[in-house]
């Protein structure tokens, strides 16, 4: 009951917000508040270790979920209540905990092959190239205008790239003008 697409409320303590103020703050002060449930999907729970009292599992989920909820939610459904000891996030997107390096193994010689390329961290996002003249023109807050495209959803999330092949920000896809409006953009590109 805690895999697939569930509705999930976060707990009153989360950083979550109601009527503009977090849920926390609200909770320290006492104020009666209800937040509203969201769907996430719970991709995997694995038991990994349980002494019949503490247990660790390990936890693939969508952005968005509330960890510390599972837990709750998972101490409500066995009628004993649950505390959550310890929180390790060891990946997110293509970014994994067991791929990272300690800053003791960093030196001035390597800190430049170590560092991944901005555009790993948004791999869904569908790549459209520019010509170096609207690479130009976001720079200055231009758009991208009279964009010939019929595979694009309005309003979609573009990562921008140059004709070498380098990403220089992101765009928004407006359909009825056809035109990209830049949303985040570098100065410089970027590999």
């Amino acid at each position: 009951e805690f895999v697939g697409r569930i509705s999930q409320v976060p707990r009153r303590v989360s950083a979550v917000g109601d009527e503009g103020r977090r849920a926390y703050a609200l909770a320290r002060q006492g104020a009666e508040f209800d937040l509203v449930a969201r769907t996430v999907e719970i991709d995997q729970i694995e038991l990994l270790a349980f002494d019949g009292i503490e247990f660790t599992v390990n936890i693939v989920c969508s952005g968005g979920t509330y960890v510390r909820s599972i837990g709750r939610d998972v101490g409500e459904r066995f009628g004993c209540g649950a505390l959550m000891t310890a929180l390790e996030r060891t990946a997110v997107r293509p970014y994994r905990i067991a791929d990272a390096v300690t800053l003791e193994s960093v030196t001035k010689d390597t800190l430049r092959s170590l560092c991944l390329p901005l555009s790993t961290a948004i791999p869904d996002l569908r790549r459209v190239t520019i010509t170096d003249s609207d690479v130009t023109g976001i720079r200055c807050g231009r758009s991208v205008q009279g964009v010939e495209r019929n595979d694009m959803a309005d309003g979609e999330e573009i990562a921008l790239q140059d004709p070498e092949g380098h990403f220089v920000g992101m765009a928004t896809w407006i359909a009825t003008e056809r035109r990209l409006q830049p949303k985040v953009v570098f100065a410089e590109a970027q590999n």
